[in-house]
């Protein structure tokens, strides 16, 4: 009887060593996917900055070419007044 709770002893304590390992191991999985995840957020995080760049560069460039747009209108309109008061010159210069 007391070999075989002496074996029963043994028994537990192996059983015991290789749940201790198994949660070991567990454990560094664990704390590497942790280190993943930790990962992945700096990278959304990074990718969020970025794109946050991306639109303010995007609505500045609108803004420019806008304002772009409105002074090539606006050289335009001088432009023909330029050219009738040209075309007003050589008619009168015919006159004469």
């Amino acid at each position: 009887m007391i070999t075989v709770t002496g074996n029963k002893l043994m028994d537990i304590q192996k059983n015991t060593d290789e749940l201790n390992n198994n949660v070991q191991e567990v454990s560094e999985v664990v704390e590497r996917v942790v280190e993943a995840n930790s990962a992945i957020s700096d990278s959304i995080s990074n990718l969020s900055a970025t794109s946050e760049e991306v639109a303010a560069s995007t609505e500045s460039s609108l803004n420019l070419s806008d304002s772009s747009m409105q002074s090539l209108g606006e050289m335009t309109e001088l432009l023909q007044e330029i050219y009738n008061i040209s075309e007003s010159m050589m008619h009168l210069t015919e006159e004469q």
